[in-house]
């Protein structure tokens, strides 16, 4: 069934079109419970992966804005993995999935938001949003989805050469005010190593354009590993973004600028709040 449907008038993400709108021909697929926010159900549909689907066969010159809503590279797609896919991919040019402005930091002349929940970071000046990006943050067992689970734990060993005798364990981001530590656009890890795959020898596992926020943890490109963005929490507790976004943020971001990590986008104002007007806290305050 092509999908065929009118968008209404306004919500949080701005106002759309009044017309109907013709999309392509790719059949919609019915959401699961909560996998669309009330707020988002008259902008969004879903579309289920099918065997020999990619992003370009379904959605054309558009592959990318699902790609990057998604938060997955194409190269990952899965069978059976279900996308949320803008009703309007003009409207969706200029979507974001994180606040537009934030008033409580416009006295600071860059800022940067990470949502765990939503996978996503913007960056701001003087409390106004100049970019998003999507992001893979540390492995939960918790939140990451259950099905993934056996991919993560197969994939780490393939590429580190550790084996898991159960799971791996609880990797999560750290959430609460940070700060950049130290930039290097060639980093390479000390702790998680990967297989060469020329000489099977063990080597730092690459982490371009990184950004260090916290002692050993890390906003960092994918690399090579293609898995590196597949559409869920994945990593060691770095923050892992596509690597042209990686490097356009380490261009942008200075050192000492501040970071927030929330769980939520609930959270945002409740730790703002905390922030006092025309200050900024310590640094590298980890709240979990």
């Amino acid at each position: 069934m092509v999908a065929l449907l009118a968008i209404q008038a306004t919500s949080v993400y701005g106002k759309a079109p009044a017309a109907r709108v013709q999309f392509a021909a790719y059949p919609s697929y019915e959401c699961p419970p909560d996998f669309l926010g009330p707020h988002e159900q008259q902008f969004f549909e879903c579309v289920k992966v099918r065997r020999r689907d990619t992003l370009a066969k379904l959605f054309g010159s558009n592959w990318e804005i699902v790609s990057r809503i998604n938060k997955v590279n194409p190269l990952v797609l899965k069978i059976g993995m279900i996308l949320k896919v803008p009703r309007d991919f003009e409207w969706a040019k200029t979507y974001s999935p994180l606040p537009d402005s934030l008033p409580q930091v416009r006295h600071l002349k860059q800022f940067v938001l990470i949502d765990l929940g939503g996978q996503y970071l913007a960056g701001y000046e003087n409390g106004k949003q100049m970019f998003w990006y999507p992001i893979s943050s540390g492995f939960n067992p918790r939140q990451t989805p259950h099905a993934y689970i056996r991919d993560i734990v197969r994939i780490d060993s393939i590429q580190s050469g550790r084996m898991y005798k159960d799971s791996l364990p609880d990797l999560s981001t750290p959430t609460g005010f940070f700060s950049v530590l130290w930039k290097d656009s060639t980093h390479v890890s000390g702790t998680f190593f990967k297989i060469d795959s020329l000489t099977s020898d063990s080597i730092g596992a690459p982490m371009p354009w990184g950004m260090m926020f916290f002692p050993a943890y890390w906003e960092h490109g994918t690399g090579d590993n293609p898995w590196g963005l597949p559409g869920y929490p994945a990593s060691h507790g770095c923050v892992r973004t596509f690597d042209k976004d990686a490097e356009a943020l380490y261009r942008w971001v200075k050192h000492r600028t501040l970071i927030l990590i929330v769980e939520n986008r609930e959270e945002i104002d409740v730790m703002l709040g905390q922030l006092p007007k025309g200050s900024r806290p310590s640094s590298n305050t980890r709240q979990n």
